[in-house]
């Protein structure tokens, strides 16, 4: 667990804390069972009761919506990043032309001096902290609505065999 947790504080370290998920308290909060390498143990989903399968699909749902929610803001905040970026880099590349008096070559120089300069690489690491979270929260919400359907398959399961011992027919423990 303790990789994986490492793994999830790295992409979310330099995340406004606004924007951050707790991804073991979320499925906590569903009513799945965590394995110690911070996974869902989705093996016992089938044996859960119908109760609580209902619970699970429940939450799932709203758990997508709520890291989906986040994401939307992750991306903007890339996007408007990425503006205030590209704007940085037309000022820094525009002022040293200037400086140089718009020689020939300077262009190229002005794309170097630009690539140096500290405001720009800051920025330009925010927008990638930033594209990759929101990468991770994409593969959250894939992890819960694969939860979510596996929860309904495992209700609609015990539906099933509910229905089949309830009319007389197949006692429900196949094979025994």
């Amino acid at each position: 667990m303790e990789k994986d947790k490492k793994v999830r504080n790295l992409l979310q370290k330099d995340i406004d804390p606004t924007y951050r998920v707790d991804f073991e308290e979320l499925a906590l909060d569903a009513g799945f069972t965590i394995t110690d390498d911070g996974r869902i143990l989705f093996e016992d989903i089938a044996d859960l009761p119908p109760t609580q399968l209902l619970h699970i699909m429940a939450k799932t749902v709203v758990i997508i919506e709520y890291i989906d929610s986040r994401r939307s803001l992750v991306i903007a905040l890339a996007k408007q990043q990425n503006i205030e970026a590209d704007a940085r880099e037309a000022k820094v590349k525009l002022e040293y032309q200037k400086e140089r008096k718009f020689e020939r070559g300077s262009k190229s120089d002005a794309d170097l001096v630009a690539k140096q300069d500290k405001e720009l690489v800051q920025l330009r690491k925010k927008i990638a902290s930033y594209e990759a979270f929101a990468q991770y929260l994409k593969n959250l919400i894939d992890v819960f609505t694969m939860s979510h359907y596996m929860a309904k398959v495992a209700l609609n399961s015990a539906k099933s065999r509910y229905s089949m011992e309830g009319s007389g027919g197949l006692s429900g423990n196949f094979g025994e």
